[in-house]
């Protein structure tokens, strides 16, 4: 499951639409943040932010899946 962000950043990033390339990089941007505010390496309070944090980890990942997906559907139906 924390593989997907990388692994949809290397499927859309060949691609050659802007929109789908920062879509890209923000959405590995942020799941490198959560990890990092995640493993304590932050000073970041993660007992008061651990629902905020974990949401936005949710978003990256299955957010991720469903770009990929999307983009996929799209090339094959063309």
């Amino acid at each position: 499951m924390f593989a997907v962000p990388l692994i949809a950043a290397l499927v859309l990033w060949p691609l050659k639409s802007k929109g789908l390339r920062a879509y890209s990089a923000c959405n590995f941007l942020g799941f490198v943040a959560c990890g990092v505010a995640l493993s304590g390496s932050t000073p970041v309070d993660q007992v008061a932010n651990a629902g905020t944090l974990q949401r936005v980890l949710a978003v990256t990942v299955f957010g991720a899946i469903g770009v990929v997906c999307w983009v996929a559907h799209a090339t094959l139906r063309s």
